[in-house]
């Protein structure tokens, strides 16, 4: 697959190896910008092999519809507070007005809708590595948290290695689906270790990436992008431990890992 032709997927980055990012939406590469090519898709595709959730399952995910000059784009995001939602760097870079929808498994209807223009993109993001890919959005007023509209706590800590992790979000059944989700999915993956996912996407894997695969293809895949990654702590309360980023391009079905930016190594610029 050449980098230089336009593709009905998100982002397409020529390194090492070929890394797509998750999110859909109309826009069109530039001329200029060879390495870089934006999905033309407007689908609002779902997660693969995943498991419909259930009312107030994920209190704190939203659906983030933002437009930029090439058009509208679809993605994941998390509510952090009761003004603040977490999400990709590519979910928020470029954009000029944010939908936020709120307390609703759907990706079309909500409980609460928002709309702001506060979207702030990590200053050292790199669209070309996908490397700090971690974004904020202010909603500029406070929500009411109710049994489904509710925040998560970020994690401090490094997760480890082989940990057991869930996934939620809007995103693909199949690579070669074209069906918008009805419901919010989840799945649940494990962590591996980035020495293994380095193997694979190279530079992309700096240390504030944490890796999960999946039995039986289950994974993360367009339309997820800046979803929430959590792990269930030892008081059985869930902890936001990474933002979904980017699977291999060989397609989200294909085994490889799926990469996540990780909460814990990014705390500091959050609070911020």
């Amino acid at each position: 697959i050449k980098a230089t032709k336009i593709q009905f997927q998100s982002v397409v980055i020529k390194m090492k190896f070929l890394i797509l990012a998750l999110f859909v939406g109309c826009s069109v590469a530039s001329p200029s910008s060879p390495a870089i090519a934006f999905n033309k898709d407007v689908e609002r595709p779902r997660i693969i092999n995943g498991v419909p959730a259930v009312e107030g399952q994920f209190p704190w995910q939203v659906s983030n519809r933002f437009k930029t000059n090439y058009g509208t784009s679809f993605c994941g995001g998390s509510l952090i507070s009761d003004s603040w939602v977490l999400t990709a760097a590519h979910c928020v870079q470029g954009a000029y007005s944010f939908e936020i929808g709120l307390g609703s498994l759907s990706s079309s209807g909500h409980t609460v809708k928002i709309v702001t223009d506060k979207g702030f993109p990590h200053e050292s993001y790199n669209p070309y590595t996908l490397n700090n890919d971690v974004g904020l959005i202010n909603l500029q007023k406070k929500v009411e948290f109710t049994d489904t509209i509710r925040p998560i706590r970020l994690g401090k800590d490094y997760v480890a290695d082989h940990s057991k992790v869930t996934v939620s979000g809007w995103g693909k059944t199949s690579d070669a689906s074209t069906s918008v989700s009805s419901s919010l999915n989840f799945v649940h993956l494990t962590t591996i270790p980035n020495k293994a996912c380095r193997a694979i996407y190279g530079s992309a894997v700096i240390d504030e990436v944490v890796c999960c695969t999946g039995e039986d293809a289950k994974s993360t895949c367009n339309g997820d992008s800046g979803g929430p990654l959590i792990q269930i702590d030892a008081k059985g309360t869930a902890v936001h431990i990474g933002v979904v980023s980017f699977v291999h391009v060989a397609g989200c079905a294909s085994g490889n890992p799926s990469g996540y930016s990780r909460t814990s190594g990014y705390g500091a610029w959050i609070k911020t």
